[in-house]
């Protein structure tokens, strides 16, 4: 595991969904059999070619929430504190790794917090990759709410990172890894606001909390980002 130099169990319907979305890049790249002679064979091919080039500056981040820890099941505010993943949380973290086993994933990145980065060590595993952290992908620092249950955080102000903040540091991290991959499809271990923050620059706005360790897929090409369903 190397750092850059910035400083439940997962479910069926998550696992098909990695397997579907791996799927449909690998097809969507597939030739065509169905080709032309002459003068369109060679207008075909001239046209793939660039269709080709556009492809390869297409990035795809496939993020998946990191596994349950102790605080998770608790309904604590995590924010950067660092707890371990708990047993439940490592054996998600070991599902998704075997969906992702044999898949082609170019890099695995993480948050540098524990949890994430324990869950992106044992995923990577069966892919054979190292892991590489960058703190700008850890969650959302939650001020005086960390550690504290949803209730009791109740009118209590918020005196944590504002979430421009938090987006503004998350998207620069997803946009400098993509550049760092074009063409290839990388994993990004990161946590439910990190995630959120990518669905907001994405499709305009957050998405529900996902599951530990369930995934969502993001295309990135000159700078946008574009979901991938």
């Amino acid at each position: 595991m190397r750092d850059l130099p910035h400083a439940g169990r997962v479910s069926t319907r998550a696992r098909d969904d990695v397997r579907a979305f791996l799927r449909e890049q690998a097809s969507s790249l597939a030739p065509d059999p169905a080709r032309g002679t002459g003068h369109e064979a060679a207008a075909v091919a001239k046209a793939e070619v660039h269709a080709g080039a556009s492809v390869q500056r297409v990035t795809t981040i496939l993020l998946a929430r990191h596994g349950e820890t102790d605080w998770n099941r608790d309904g604590r505010y995590q924010g950067h504190a660092d707890p371990p993943l708990n047993d439940t949380g490592r054996e998600q973290a070991r599902e998704l790794g075997e969906t992702l086993r044999g898949r082609p994933i170019a890099a695995v990145y993480s948050s540098d917090l524990r949890r994430a980065s324990e869950t992106a060590e044992i995923a990577a595993r069966p892919l054979g990759l190292p892991v590489l952290l960058d703190s700008r992908l850890r969650e959302i620092d939650v001020g005086s709410w960390q550690g504290r249950k949803h209730e009791e955080n109740n009118g209590r102000p918020w005196d944590g990172e504002t979430h421009d903040a938090h987006r503004e540091r998350v998207v620069a991290a997803v946009h400098e890894i993509a550049g760092a991959h074009p063409g290839e499809t990388v994993l990004l271990v990161v946590h439910g606001g990190t995630l959120r923050r990518v669905q907001e620059a994405a499709v305009g706005e957050g998405l529900p909390v996902y599951a530990n360790c369930a995934t969502w897929a993001v295309a990135v090409e000159d700078g946008e980002f574009r979901r991938i369903d």
